[in-house]
């Protein structure tokens, strides 16, 4: 559920949670009990942490190559004609 700003004339600004079905409906001060009138105010952004906004360069990706030995095979494959016999 979103939270709306309301000024109350007598007490001033407050928050209320409120649904979406409930958006249309009056709003009355928690103080006094008068009618309350909605601020609009803007969304809050959170400008720093791990959705931060910010410009990135575009930078061209480098190549990364990893030199290694070529793996060796598991089994070694049968030199005699009886391949259920390996190791024999």
């Amino acid at each position: 559920m979103p939270v709306y700003d309301f000024r109350c004339r007598q007490c001033g600004e407050f928050e209320v949670w409120r649904s979406l079905s409930e958006m249309s409906l009056p709003v009355y001060c928690p103080t006094c009990g008068a009618s309350a009138q909605r601020i609009y105010t803007p969304p809050a952004v959170a400008l720093n942490g791990p959705l931060r906004l910010e410009r990135q360069e575009q930078k061209e990706p480098r190549l990364v190559r990893q030199e290694r030995e070529p793996e060796k095979p598991r089994f070694r494959p049968s030199t005699c004609g009886r391949p259920w016999m390996i190791g024999h």
